[in-house]
This record gives structure tokens, sequence and C-alpha cells, in this order.
């Protein structure tokens, strides 16, 4: 598409995906998509990119299905919103927002539902994928669900970030959240269950508020504060977390595992000014 377009499907449009492609739709600045469904074909790599650097996304009220990869890649993207959009059978994140060359921020996320997504390891229904240097930041994901996903439900990578009122079911590969590396992040209201480890799980995070959730039936913690996790990242040689603050819980029957886990679990070493 090219800048300040508006695209509109009618009546259950369909874009399909060639086999081996890419991509569906490449999106540039200023760019609203509207009503479509996306059917990647068990095939094509990703439904919608984004060109590098640009401004301006409205992806709203569109379905994403059988995709081989992603279902939207936004790469140094700012001001995006992905609204009520729905995600089946997607083989790798669903939506992943990746800073290269500058920080992004303003990427708001609300109202969409993932099935079967996230597949592949270290995939997410929604993954803000930060790096060492350049970070996803004010951004927002609220009303999700995650109702089953092979890996994870939501990974909100960066600075000043939410998750509001979203839950995530049946993670089986991993955890319905992992906030990693990250700082001045808030997990609000929503329910995490029946994940292959944790409900949610921070790790050299610094400045997190879980408030108000429910956590059960979680393999491991239903929520797990622990610095020991040995990824790489900013925080790496610190391997801790700080001020981190759960309140407001509900979390029972989890452990499932017979291992070193608990309901809330605040593990590792050198965890600083943590508070249940």
């Amino acid at each position: 598409t090219p800048a300040d377009t508006i695209l509109t499907g009618e009546k259950d449009s369909v874009l399909l995906g060639i086999s081996g492609s890419d991509y569906i739709l490449r999106l540039d600045n200023n760019t609203t998509v509207r009503g479509i469904a996306f059917d990647g074909n068990a095939s094509t790599g990703n439904a919608i990119i984004s060109s590098n650097l640009k401004d301006g996304i409205v992806i709203e009220d569109c379905s994403f299905t059988d995709v081989a990869n992603n279902g939207i890649v936004l790469t140094d993207t700012v001001n995006v919103k992905v609204d009520k959009c729905n995600f089946s059978d997607v083989q790798d994140s669903s939506i992943l927002v990746i800073p290269t060359t500058k920080n992004v921020d303003n990427v708001i996320v609300s109202g969409c539902s993932f099935t079967n997504v996230s597949q592949q390891s270290l995939a997410y229904a929604i993954y803000f994928n930060s790096g060492d240097t350049y970070y996803v930041k004010d951004s927002v994901i609220e009303d999700c669900i995650v109702s089953s996903a092979g890996y994870g439900g939501y990974f909100p990578g960066g600075d000043n970030n939410s998750v509001i009122n979203c839950s995530a079911y049946s993670c089986s590969g991993w955890r319905g959240i992992w906030i990693h590396d990250s700082a001045n992040i808030i997990v609000r209201g929503g329910t995490y269950a029946s994940c292959g480890k944790d409900g949610i799980y921070a790790s050299k995070a610094h400045n997190v508020i879980i408030d108000g959730v429910t956590a059960y039936n979680n393999t491991n913690n239903g929520i797990g504060i622990d610095g020991d996790q040995t990824a790489s990242g900013r925080y790496q040689t610190t391997a801790t977390n700080k001020n981190v603050t759960v309140c407001n819980c509900l979390v029972f029957n989890n452990n499932q595992y017979d291992g070193d886990y608990c309901g809330i679990r605040i593990g590792g070493t050198g965890e600083t000014n943590c508070t249940i």
C-alpha cells in the first residue's frame, strides 16, 4: 500500500497468501487496514509487515489464520493500533514489534483474541522484542485473550509498558506473561492459568507491579520473581529483579510439577525490594 491509504474489505473479503512468499501485505505511513481476513495458506511467511521506519498504522477488525511465521511484523514503526483482530494457527508470534534502529513507542493492542498460536520456541502471541540498545516504550496491551498457545502469551519487553485486563490459558510450552530485561511494567487484572511453566514470570526486571490477577493450575509458579534467568540483556550483569510488587492477587493450585515451585515465588539471588 502507498502512504495515506485506507484499505477496507467488503463482506467476507480474503487475501490469500502465495506459497513461499515473505508476506501478503506491506504497509507504508498512515495506513488503515480494516475488515479483511488474511489466510497464509500454510506457507506464506507473514501476513502483514511494515516497511521500516513507518508511522501511523491501524489494523482493525481483521483475522489472521494459517500463517507460517508471524501474523503482523512491525519494525521500527511507531503510533500503531491493532484493534479487535483474531489470530489462529499462527506458527510464530501473532504480533511482533521489533525496534532495530530506534525506540518504538505508542503501540496499542486491544480487544484481540489468539487461538492455537506461537508454536515455535521463543514466540509469543504478542511479543515486544526489545533489544539491548532500543526498546518498545509507552505501549499498552489491553482486553486481549490467549486461549491456547504452543509457547507463550505476552512478552511486554521494554520500558513503561502495560498489560491490562488480559488473560492467557494453556500456554503449554512456556508462560502466560514473561517480563524480562524490562523496566516500569504494569500487569493489572486478568487470569493466567494452565501454562506449561509459570502464569506470570519476571526476570531481570525493574519496577514491576502485578496487581489484581488470578493465577492457577500452572505447572511451575503461579507468579515467579526470579533473577537467575541466564538470557542476555541490559541487566545481564545484575541478574536480579528490583522493586517488584505483587498485590491483590488470587493464586491457587499451582506447582503441578513436583519441584521447587510455589503459588508466588521470590527466588534466585539478589532480589531487591520485592513485596507481596
